[in-house]
């Protein structure tokens, strides 16, 4: 039986642990012998940086080669960028998969057909070639920390952003007929300055990072079997990155005063819920639908999941203000879909895997513990915890409540404004 080059591995290692500079030189042992059990010494000279190096078995030390360490290749932006895309695709995949199989060892047709729709859209939106840009909804915002003595006006333009959002349209072939969708770049996402110039992303350190958030959504919604976020993806539009999401026809909550009564409980209670999980700081009554059959669009998740340790301010959620109003309890299903979805299972380490995809191995690892504690909670308890939003919310809430119940039927005879 060939014995092992322990030699090479022990050379595998120091490199392994080599500073990376320029230039340096590693050590290649004189021979392939096992060696035996030897004490570690410090090398000297202009070796020493090396670390540590393993003395071998004889007295003698064996002659030194010196060979260049090799270099690392620095992805460049457009390569990373490709990276993630990629990345992201396959979790998707992974994930479709899953799905798929659990429908068909269960005979839910249903869920397959959903499932199947689901897929098709993502696929349109992250592989028509034919794009064009039909509007700018909005340009983006960047804030800066507030002057100690501004006024009401001058803290509200300093500390308020915005996101560029685009609306393009999409052909898989020529003669397709366009398909609406919605396109955030990662260079629209706004940046904020503090007072000694450093820039940072509104809720984590990295610049930019709201695209990979807006995906996310999308992710966990499809893991727990819901409609309510709208497929999205993340791809490349005219050499710029970012998240392409399928276009929302219906109604803004704002525009609908009797929402609370009149859309469809189990997706309302999935929004709330996604909310909840995301810790949502944006889920105004304009960044969520009322199509035409009551059902529930949810929009704008960029604002969500702050980075560890990131003071980010209390979740800001109407869906979720509602159910938590009502003391209601999770509708069996949700409560069972949750629950199947976090078990330890492929699902769970999918959603562990998206997000050490987007905060990196550690932090990742940490927002996703503290995501699976949340799900434990509402799990546990079966019920919406207690919850209130700011007093500006808290007293428009208020009037939602004491409004909807008089309200025959809130919803403009209209399709979606543009020019919102």
């Amino acid at each position: 039986m060939a014995q092992p080059n322990h030699a090479k591995a022990n050379d595998t290692k120091q490199e392994q642990r080599m500073p990376k500079k320029p230039e340096t030189f590693h050590v290649v042992q004189g021979d392939n012998k096992k060696p035996a059990p030897a004490p570690e010494i410090k090398l000297a000279g202009n070796l020493a940086f090396q670390e540590t190096w393993i003395a071998p078995p004889s007295t003698e030390r064996p002659a030194l080669k010196l060979v260049p360490t090799p270099e690392v290749k620095k992805l460049s932006e457009e390569e990373t960028e490709k990276k993630i895309i990629e990345r992201a695709r396959e979790l998707d995949t992974l994930l479709d998969v899953d799905l798929l199989r659990e429908h068909l060892r269960k005979g839910d047709t249903e869920k397959q057909w959903f499932t199947r729709i689901r897929i098709a859209a993502e696929q349109e939106l992250r592989d028509s070639k034919n794009v064009s840009l039909s509007l700018v909804i909005r340009d983006r915002k960047d804030c800066h920390d507030p002057e100690p003595d501004a006024s009401q006006v001058e803290w509200l333009d300093a500390v308020v952003s915005r996101s560029k959002v685009m609306v393009i349209g999409l052909k898989f072939h020529p003669e397709d007929a366009s398909i609406p969708a919605v396109f955030k770049p990662k260079d629209g996402e706004p940046i904020w300055t503090e007072k000694n110039g450093t820039t940072r992303g509104l809720l984590e350190d990295r610049l930019q990072g709201g695209y990979l958030r807006e995906w996310f959504a999308g992710f966990l919604a499809k893991a727990i079997g819901s409609q309510v976020v709208p497929p999205t993806v993340i791809r490349e539009i005219n050499g710029a990155i970012g998240s392409v999401q399928s276009w929302v026809e219906g109604s803004l909550a704002a525009d609908c005063l009797d929402w609370p009564e009149k859309t469809k409980e189990i997706e309302l209670q999935e929004l709330a819920v996604i909310d909840f999980l995301l810790q949502n700081l944006d889920r105004h009554l304009e960044n969520f639908f009322i199509e035409n059959d009551w059902s529930n669009k949810g929009i704008d998740h960029a604002a969500s999941l702050p980075a560890p340790n990131y003071e980010a301010g209390p979740v800001r959620s109407f869906p979720l203000r509602h159910f938590s109003d009502k003391k209601a309890e999770l509708l069996p299903d949700l409560r069972e879909r949750l629950a199947r979805t976090f078990n330890n299972g492929p699902r769970e380490e999918l959603i562990q895997k998206a997000l050490h995809f987007i905060f990196g191995e550690k932090d990742g690892q940490i927002v996703f513990d503290q995501l699976i504690e949340r799900d434990n909670k509402l799990i546990g308890i079966g019920r919406f915890p207690e919850y209130k939003m700011r007093d500006s919310d808290e007293i428009l809430f208020t009037q939602i409540i004491e409004k909807a119940s008089t309200v025959v039927d809130s919803r403009p005879k209209r399709k979606f404004d543009t020019s919102r």
